[in-house]
């Protein structure tokens, strides 16, 4: 997918532009209270942290690069498997989530090249915010662990190589921790999740990590046994039965004067002082191993990227500003047809919906073809027939197309049930939903807000894929039971109905008696820029109140509430040029 494309199309906001994708790709989101982002694999939904109109590229980094992990998962993993490393827990738990993040983003990348540019791009904004690095000599056996096969994974087998320096000072401390044999076959083992075809493989893999780790204590314990230790009696000389020492003295060419003391002291610490060092770092190698062979898959930290992303996506977020509170509207169940409701909008709209459909229609298209049969001759049809081309006739074929989408924004808080402000709105929204079903060329889309659900959300009337009149009895629901004008999230949910639209002309037309709330304000300022940028219309239909001039450059007011659906319906056609 071309992401500036994309973003163009969704107006830069951070929040159509996550959307559109995920929709593309065929999977649900939602916005949540949670600082946090997740994902629920049994209802293939992606939930967000509430997020500014725009957030830097830092934010975007840390979402997609999320996404397409978790993407990665629903693809490829194989959720048994990571039950039974649950299951047995410990380091094959700790050990199979590193590995099974690492095999799926290989898996993926190879399906997907563009998801490599996506996650690497995390292992880039982890790295840069001090999320992923080396270990320190001072953190534990399990933080080295986890952070030498992470740094590892990533940077031999995926090929993220702003995590190779990290990878290649833990591999030193590694071999100072344990030592250089068994860092070998650990690695030696992570490069074998290339080879991988399932999750199960990968959980072998973590299971033949454990059994390496066991396999060389059981090593390093034997040498430490094996070796001479200068203060016990092993090192005593054979003696015969008078107690006398029975070991011939070795042969030499030097006489004993040649020798000095120095050497002999030299020779003798030497000895002692490597197997001393030998035994120290055997069990040492010994206290490591187990200490990460007791320990719990928890005591490792966070092994997955998923989870350790989240502190940079909070603070990147944070960055960007406020954050919009919206909740996604739940798709509309109530269908049917308001007879009283359809016969307003007929009556008022009166001699317009004609005018409004006269200049709304879209152009036809003619187009010419030949072919070999028809009723009518092309002109030059005695030529083609001397030079045998057989194409003689010409049909004509007239399409349509598909020219404005239109979409109201309906202010339903309290103070609309006043002077009778919703009543006449709802005759306007009437006849202007009837003119665009009668219209050739226009799709219509309509919300209220607030929305029932919540402050926060938005009451869905419209969609530009339904029939207006089959869904009119919804408009029963509108009852202005709202108790704050959130402007901005009815304004957003339009937004987003003209993204996806293919019709190269859009209108949002705003319908409030009130001003924003207050923390809605320069939200609202800040989308208005954005539809203009974005040749998107957005008008702000003031009724009984002049607040609307202060927002938007497009405005009407309405002094007289009965002119409304009139004054709305001749601004819509006398806006055809």
């Amino acid at each position: 997918m071309n992401d500036n494309k994309q973003l163009k199309q969704n107006f830069g906001a951070a929040m159509l532009y996550i959307g559109a994708v995920l929709k593309d790709l065929n999977f649900k989101f939602e916005f949540w209270s949670s600082k946090t982002a997740a994902y629920s694999e049994e209802n293939r939904t992606f939930y967000f942290p509430h997020l500014p109109l725009e957030v830097n590229q830092k934010a975007l980094d840390y979402i997609w690069g999320f996404v397409y992990h978790e993407l990665g998962h629903a693809l490829y993993t194989d959720f048994a498997a990571l039950k039974q490393a649950t299951e047995i827990g410990g380091l094959t738990e700790a050990v199979y989530r590193i590995f099974e993040d690492v095999w799926q983003e290989v898996k993926y990348n190879a399906d997907t090249p563009y998801s490599f540019t996506r996650l690497s791009k995390l292992s880039e904004v982890l790295s840069t915010d001090g999320l992923l690095g080396a270990t320190d000599e001072s953190q534990s056996e399990k933080a080295l662990i986890r952070n030498f096969f992470l740094n590892y994974g990533y940077s031999a087998v995926v090929g993220h190589h702003d995590v190779d320096d990290f990878a290649s000072a833990d591999e030193r401390l590694m071999v100072k921790t344990f030592n250089q044999p068994l860092v070998t076959k650990l690695k030696s083992l992570t490069m074998s999740l290339n080879d991988c075809e399932s999750s199960f493989d990968v959980l072998s893999i973590a299971q033949m990590v454990v059994t390496t780790f066991e396999e060389e204590k059981n090593n390093e314990e034997d040498d430490g046994k094996n070796n001479p230790d200068q203060d016990s009696d092993d090192n005593s000389q054979p003696q015969d039965e008078n107690g006398n020492s029975t070991t011939e003295e070795p042969s030499t060419d030097c006489s004993s004067d040649d020798v000095t003391d120095d050497d002999k002291s030299q020779g003798s610490g030497d000895s002692g002082n490597s197997f001393t060092e030998s035994n120290e770092k055997s069990e040492q190698c010994v206290k490591a191993i187990e200490s990460i062979l007791q320990a719990t898959a928890d005591d490792f930290g966070k092994t997955d990227r998923g989870d350790m992303l989240q502190d940079g996506l909070i603070d990147s977020i944070k960055e960007s500003g406020d954050v919009l509170v919206y909740d996604k509207p739940i798709k509309p169940i109530i269908t049917g047809v308001d007879n009283n409701f359809l016969a307003l909008g007929e009556k008022v709209a009166g001699g317009l919906i004609p005018r409004f459909k006269r200049l709304f229609e879209a152009k036809a298209r003619k187009h010419k073809s030949r072919h070999k049969t028809g009723r009518k001759l092309i002109r030059n049809s005695t030529v083609k027939m001397i030079t045998r081309d057989l194409n003689l006739f010409i049909k004509k074929t007239i399409t349509t197309t598909v020219d404005t989408h239109i979409s109201i924004v309906l202010d339903d808080s309290y103070s609309m049930t006043f002077d009778n402000k919703l009543e006449v709105s709802h005759e306007a929204l009437s006849a202007i939903g009837l003119a665009a079903e009668r219209t050739k060329g226009v799709n219509f889309s309509a919300c209220s807000f607030p929305g029932t659900r919540n402050e926060n959300s938005v009451d869905v009337i419209c969609t530009e894929k339904e029939r207006f009149s089959s869904i009119s009895s919804r408009f029963q629901h509108i009852t202005g039971c709202g108790s704050s004008t959130p402007m901005a999230n009815g304004i957003i949910w339009s937004m987003e109905q003209c993204a996806r639209s293919l019709n190269p002309r859009k209108i949002i037309i705003v319908l409030t008696d009130g001003q924003p709330n207050s923390g809605h304000r320069q939200f609202v300022r800040d989308m208005i820029a954005k539809c203009s940028e974005h040749g998107v219309e957005i008008w702000g239909i003031g009724i009984l109140e002049d607040t609307v001039k202060h927002y938007f450059n497009d405005y009407m007011i309405i002094n007289d509430i009965n002119e409304l659906p009139q004054v709305l319906l001749n601004k819509l056609t006398n806006c055809i040029k």
